[in-house]
């Protein structure tokens, strides 16, 4: 039997970008870039689950569930980043709780292809210890316990 690497990708639900920077929400324009990344990951054959894929508020914890459930290999959490302060922090972040192979290579991939489209990487991190984020209560293998 052929093995398909399953992937779990989470649209981080985020704050409003303030209207003077952009008419738009983070937790709108992160859903709509996690489905097209989820597309471009699919057309390369892995099998991709979504934690959403409509406008839903969910906890971490519902998220990390949700991951857990799902039999992934790994747990990818995608964040739109603004702030109404300037030089604050702006730009996209995949993030995984453990950046050992593969989560971390698949996580720095999406961010290296989303830069070389145009967009911004804010940093490259994992999850910090000490906030709430749905990559550290994640049982995949990419995620966290």
């Amino acid at each position: 039997a052929e093995f398909t690497y399953t992937i779990f990708l989470d649209a981080d639900t985020a704050v409003l970008i303030p209207e003077h920077i952009q008419r738009t929400q983070e937790k709108d324009d992160t859903l709509n870039l996690t489905l097209a990344v989820g597309k471009i990951l699919e057309s390369y054959g892995f099998r991709v689950i979504y934690a959403r894929t409509e406008d839903i508020y969910q906890s971490p914890y519902q998220k990390a569930a949700l991951g857990n459930d799902s039999g992934a290999n790994v747990f990818i959490s995608i964040h739109r980043n603004s702030s109404p302060y300037p030089n604050q922090y702006s730009g996209v972040e995949s993030l995984v709780y453990n950046a050992w192979l593969p989560a971390g290579t698949i996580a720095t991939n999406i961010n290296r292809q989303l830069e070389q489209v145009g967009f911004k990487i804010w940093r490259e991190r994992t999850s910090q210890s000490g906030r709430p984020a749905p990559e550290q209560y994640s049982r995949c293998p990419g995620g966290g316990r």
